[in-house]
């Protein structure tokens, strides 16, 4: 029963037009970071408009710019302040959808697996549209960017991080997932009290803001051992994580976030005595 309330509200969720332009919007923000500066006059270019320079691949050997490295950069500053907008989006429609059909829904299957249903579907649905829009330029720059190979060794190995092509890729996919699937937590926590959906979706993305800020803040003034250990509690963690060997610390935060907001949801349901509308 539990296996149908997932598959049913999965295809609500992910196909949809609105998974559709969420996806778009994935890559239109990697595609407008900044990849390269100027230190001279810290003007900068981002992926789109390095392509309209004379000879881009050029530029790019000159400056050490390889597609492992611009696919590093699409995961920036902005992208990290609006996941928790961009990937809740679809979501928040499924939740706060007409009473009438929760109500059916809740009466056939039962509150908890229709409550837990909602949960697992919104974090697929989130982690598929940052994937496939992170894969989407993780495609594009591939293909269009030199590769780190093309360049010296001392060079490649700092592009890479220490990591091999194929730990580099399987990473990146991986954790762009993971960042999808956990930017819908603030949201389905607060759609548990509340159905406005212009609060479903700001709230989480202040709150992130805030989070983040304040993590960053606290990763700055510590010192060079202890941050790696501070940044995989960011929102995009799980990437540097890979990197510096501490998944299982990302596993272990994830696994939490995940019980917590499971228990909530599941006193939630259990404390009222209508269907959850």
């Amino acid at each position: 029963m539990l296996y149908r309330s997932v598959k049913i509200n999965c295809r609500k969720n992910i196909f949809c037009m609105i998974t559709v332009l969420c996806i778009v919007m994935v890559l239109c923000l990697c595609l407008v970071t900044e990849v390269w500066s100027n230190s001279d006059n810290g003007e900068g270019c981002s992926v789109l408009s390095i392509l309209f320079l004379a000879d881009f691949r050029q530029f790019c050997l000159d400056n050490n710019i390889s597609a492992q490295s611009v696919i590093r950069a699409g995961v920036s500053d902005w992208l990290v302040m609006f996941s928790p907008v961009i990937c809740t989006l679809s979501f928040v429609r499924n939740a706060c959808e007409s009473t009438s059909l929760r109500r059916f829904e809740y009466i056939r299957n039962g509150k908890l697996a229709g409550e837990i249903s909602v949960f697992i579907s919104g974090m697929l649905c989130g982690g598929v549209v940052m994937l496939s829009g992170y894969g989407l330029f993780l495609c594009f720059a591939t293909i269009v960017f030199p590769s780190s190979s093309e360049f010296s060794r001392e060079v490649s190995n700092m592009l890479m991080h220490g990591q091999t092509m194929t730990a580099f890729y399987f990473s990146r996919l991986v954790g762009s997932f993971f960042m999808g699937a956990f930017s819908i937590i603030p949201a389905y926590i607060i759609s548990l009290f509340s159905r406005n959906k212009f609060l479903i979706v700001c709230l989480p993305f202040m709150i992130c803001h805030l989070y983040t800020s304040v993590l960053n803040k606290i990763a700055g003034v510590s010192s060079k051992a202890i941050r790696p250990y501070i940044r995989a509690f960011l929102p995009d963690g799980i990437f540097s994580s890979f990197e510096n060997n501490l998944v299982w610390l990302s596993i272990v935060v994830s696994f939490i976030l995940v019980v917590f907001a499971g228990i909530v949801g599941i006193i939630s349901v259990k404390r009222r005595n209508d269907c959850c509308e």
